[in-house]
């Protein structure tokens, strides 16, 4: 596969290592001179200092019909829209892919840019938009470090922290299933310290570890009390920064949540006044330095059940993320986007680590996947990759059972939906057409794993 991407920031970096990792063949086009000779001390790939806007940059890139997809994730959304028009007009790239940030192209009056004859981006990425609903999607489950919907919501692939509330610390996952058999589980990873683990029945539970399980969502409950965990409502939650995430959040936890009571402390007295116009006194917006005692006593800290610093300084995300784990905080999420800060963060105790790095980048994976993926979602800190399928009758597990189709090591089959159902994965189990199966992979083998779910005439 043939891509261009432009823009080496942050998300862009995290695609460029994905798609390296996957072999495809990758062309970069950024305006930093010396990001760009990183990239090629780095990659083995072309990068080309440019704007990915330029003709004459995407021309030097090899810009033509060619090319499958171009991913444009440069900092200015206008830049990334006349990008996708030249892309398209000029040309002829077959998919194009854009993100854009800014708010006011989200409404209603600004989709028509979207048109084919405008600004033809067959894929619009929304970073804040989807980061906020990837944290209220979390924030619904109880101690949940991180919440994907799959299946049209049959399954949910939940992240818990394992703490010494857990009633199966120390035992093997093959008792989780002796144990609970009517309960309809999972386990796809463990992460432990930094290395990612596909468990096997012999694996161990420890105390720190991350788990990461599919289950049907009608159990929820019952999956979190397994594991320790009881269903709590969200009650007071303050949220510290007063950015686009955080305004869109606190919208999103009051619309879903009716008595909830949100906070908001915010630095800026100009973006103070802008987040608390869009509450409409529906959220406390207090003006102010979170990092001062007297602001955090001023907006309740020491009530709140949940606790989200979601401030564009990382540093700053991690103290107050520290000093509310201290006061004894249920529930403290912090924005980090630098992968180096997770292990930290995660020997803080912090029980939810939001990256919109990681996050838009998923959105971006899951169009980047071909044959009958529907989702594809990266996880880890990028180490690993959920995928839903789609068994085709061309596809070569079909008619195979879970063990005679050999998936790849580091793999593990998740859940099979059959008839609206979600069905445990057992070796003897046969993959049939039309059945939906959420897997998880390594990164190392994702590429492997693709050539057994997806039909001979589309394999690479």
């Amino acid at each position: 596969m043939r891509v261009i991407v432009g823009g080496a920031g942050q998300v862009g970096m995290h695609l460029i290592d994905f798609l390296v990792n996957e072999g495809s063949d990758v062309i970069v086009l950024d305006s930093d001179q010396e990001r760009i000779r990183q990239i090629n001390d780095k990659y083995d790939v072309q990068a080309i200092v440019g704007h990915i806007s330029d003709p004459e940059a995407l021309e030097a890139a090899g810009a033509s019909a060619e090319t499958d997809i171009m991913i444009s994730v440069a900092q200015s959304d206008e830049v990334n829209m006349v990008a996708s028009q030249i892309a398209h007009s000029v040309f002829g790239i077959q998919t194009k892919i854009a993100r854009i940030r800014r708010r006011s192209y989200q409404e209603s009056y600004f989709q028509a840019l979207f048109d084919d004859k405008i600004f033809p981006i067959d894929h619009v990425i929304w970073p804040e938009m989807e980061t906020a609903e990837a944290i209220c999607m979390s924030l619904a489950i109880p101690g949940a470090a991180e919440a994907i919907s799959l299946c049209d919501g049959i399954v949910e692939l939940i992240s818990l922290h394992l703490n010494e509330n857990c009633p199966i610390l120390n035992e093997p996952l093959r008792q989780l299933t002796d144990r609970f058999s009517d309960l309809p589980i999972t386990i796809t990873a463990i992460v432990r310290g930094e290395e990612v683990l596909v468990p096997s029945a012999q694996d161990v539970f420890r105390k720190g570890d991350q788990i990461y399980f599919c289950t049907d969502r009608e159990y929820i409950p019952a999956a979190l009390f397994t594991f320790g965990y009881e269903a709590k409502p969200l009650e007071r939650v303050l949220i510290v920064g007063g950015g686009q995430i955080a305004s869109e959040l606190a919208l999103k936890l009051i619309a879903e949540h009716s008595d909830i009571k949100i906070r908001i402390i915010e630095k800026s007295a100009q973006q103070a006044r802008e987040v608390s116009q869009k509450m409409q006194g529906r959220a406390m917006v207090i003006r102010g330095d979170a990092m001062d005692i007297q602001i955090l006593e001023e907006a309740g800290i020491d009530r709140c059940d949940t606790v989200l610093s979601l401030t564009n300084h990382e540093e700053t995300n991690i103290l107050l993320a520290l000093l509310a784990k201290r006061k004894g905080i249920d529930r403290v999420a912090s924005l980090i986007n630098h992968s180096d800060y997770f292990p930290l963060l995660k020997a803080l105790g912090v029980d939810m680590v939001v990256s919109p790095r990681e996050i838009t980048a998923s959105n971006i994976l899951r169009h980047l996947r071909s044959g009958h993926v529907h989702q594809a979602h990266s996880i880890a800190g990028g180490q690993a990759e959920v995928i839903e399928s789609e068994i085709s009758r061309n596809a070569p597990v079909c008619g195979k059972t879970i063990q005679e189709a050999q998936f790849p090591r580091k793999t593990i089959v998740g859940a099979v939906i059959r008839n609206q159902k979600m069905l445990v994965p057992k070796p003897d189990m046969r993959l049939l057409e039309g059945d939906h199966i959420v897997v998880l992979a390594h990164r190392s083998v994702v590429r492997k794993l693709q050539n057994k779910i997806t039909p001979f005439h589309h394999q690479t």
